[in-house]
């Protein structure tokens, strides 16, 4: 799995910068991971890491994501999340869109590889 940049860099201090939920299936095998790192007190960068298992799934995953968007402006106030995608990622992208999220900007040269990415944000 591939976090990107800005997500590896913010790595290091994750466990202490947001909150995270996985969804497991019955068999207790990881389907996704979805989290938030605090930006700032209102605005959270937005991670996903999803196994092959997301497909089975699809419908689960997206009601577990809405909730935890919810949740996090309902606990926590926030009213900005963000998250960086790259470009050559149109299931990613189509998914970010259809949970609400909107492209913001191009990040160009913005991965290890001077991949571009681009900047989805959703607001509440």
């Amino acid at each position: 799995m591939e976090w990107g940049p800005e997500m590896a860099a913010r790595a290091q201090v994750a466990y202490t910068g947001g909150e995270a939920v996985s969804i497991l299936n019955p068999q207790k095998s990881i389907i996704a991971c979805f989290g938030m790192i605090f930006v700032t007190r209102r605005t959270v960068e937005a991670w996903v890491l999803a196994s092959e298992k997301v497909r089975e799934h699809a419908r689960l995953v997206c009601r577990c994501a809405l909730w935890c968007l919810d949740e996090a402006h309902r606990r926590h106030g926030v009213s900005r999340f963000q998250a960086a995608i790259p470009e050559d990622r149109e299931k990613a992208r189509k998914w970010a869109e259809f949970l609400g999220f909107r492209p913001e900007c191009e990040l160009m040269g913005f991965g290890d590889n001077g991949e571009t990415y681009i900047r989805y944000v959703r607001m509440i």
